[in-house]
């Protein structure tokens, strides 16, 4: 069963820097681009500056599919963006 979008998740704007500082001390920047770049492919979404909250909890959704470290960032990530 798919959320539905609301009004709220189209105004929230979470920016892809956000994802890449999240990875960034531990993988390095080139690293935390390419997980988060190959992330958003797998994700069936476009790579760009910023997204909405459903496609940020996409992301993140995808990250936890990664388990170990990788996916416990995202399952933070994950919490920051539903409480916004």
């Amino acid at each position: 069963m798919e959320k539905q979008t609301t009004m709220s998740d189209t105004r929230v704007k979470i920016l892809i820097s956000e994802f890449v500082n999240s990875y960034q001390n531990s993988l390095g920047i080139d690293g935390a681009e390419q997980l988060i770049k190959r992330t958003v492919e797998e994700s069936s979404l476009e790579y760009k500056l910023e997204y909405n909250k459903s496609e940020a909890l996409r992301i993140c959704q995808q990250l936890q599919t990664n388990g170990g470290f990788i996916g416990i960032v995202g399952g933070i990530l994950a919490s920051r963006i539903i409480i916004r």
